[in-house]
């Protein structure tokens, strides 16, 4: 009779067990096609809204970008402006998708406060491209198109963002600088003035003819339409130095900004080709090798 007890009572205990069992998991179960059935419609309107956000950010970014364009704004306020724009409006949209979630947005303006406070310091340079930027926008350090060299790269700028600037160089390569790293650096913007002077500078020999020498150049300069001829802008041709092997002559012009390059190259061509032509000796560094017999 005690183990028939026994058993019984073990049994008794394995059902109770089952049916704690099967009565939790019911209650979960319930509780979870509640939720779902709450939070899936809001699921689904949280993804349709950030869709619905992102394809109105396009459409404004367009009619703002006409616009801007109508008013014949800057390039560098433009492009600045679209980019600051498009991302004030995509933290909007992500914050009324979490508000639909069921996240209290508030609470994600202190967290968003919390975190610019803890990682301030860790975001520092982050914060001195914002503001280089906003220094380079006001003061107009330059502009699209505008021909600057940085930290002893240059190139041509073709667009400026709001943390950091593009630059394409002369041999096509991308250059990305910080903004703070232009705006607290030295930098040289060559398109600022429209009118720039060059220096050609010419070594020829002791025995040429200093008056020859300056006539012939004088020509080649006179020649050419992209050289100033004014009173402010007249061209000077001077004997600069005297070195150990040749004479320095130095043809001091102005042209246009963007002719500087060209016309500087082709001076110097037409310059050796002259004085070949005249014999004129243009000196380069030799070396004398004396041998004796004992």
């Amino acid at each position: 009779m005690t183990g028939i007890t026994e058993k019984t009572t073990d049994s008794g205990l394995l059902n109770d067990s089952i049916n704690s069992f099967v009565s939790t998991s019911e209650k979960y179960l319930n509780v979870l096609i509640e939720y779902t059935k709450d939070f899936f419609p809001r699921l689904l309107g949280a993804i349709l809204a950030l869709w619905i956000g992102f394809k109105i950010i396009g459409l404004l970014n367009n009619v703002i970008k006409r616009s801007m364009e109508k008013a014949k704004l800057d390039p560098m306020i433009k492009a600045f402006s679209l980019s600051f724009i498009s991302i004030v409006l995509k933290i909007s949209v992500f914050l009324s998708a979490a508000s639909m979630l069921g996240f209290q947005t508030t609470s994600f303006v202190a967290l968003f406060t919390a975190a610019g406070v803890a990682v301030g310091m860790s975001l520092s340079g982050t914060l001195q491209n914002f503001a280089g930027g906003i220094i380079i926008l006001t003061f107009k350090l330059y502009k699209i198109g505008d021909y600057i060299s940085i930290g002893g790269n240059e190139g041509t700028v073709k667009s400026i963002r709001i943390f950091h600037t593009i630059i394409l160089t002369p041999d096509r390569k991308t250059l990305i600088v910080p903004n703070s790293q232009i705006s607290n650096g030295t930098m040289i913007n060559f398109s600022k003035e429209e009118i720039r002077r060059l220096d050609v500078s010419i070594g020829i020999g002791y025995d040429s003819d200093i008056n020859f020498v300056k006539n012939i150049f004088m020509k080649i300069l006179e020649s050419d339409e992209r050289i100033l001829k004014t009173d402010d802008h007249n061209i000077n041709i001077f004997v600069n130095e005297l070195r150990d092997s040749a004479v320095l002559i130095t043809m001091r012009f102005f042209v246009q900004s963007e002719n500087l390059l060209k016309v500087k190259w082709e001076v110097y061509e037409k310059v050796l080709i002259t004085c070949r032509e005249n014999n004129i000796t243009i000196p380069f560094p030799t070396t004398d090798i004396h041998l004796y017999n004992k």
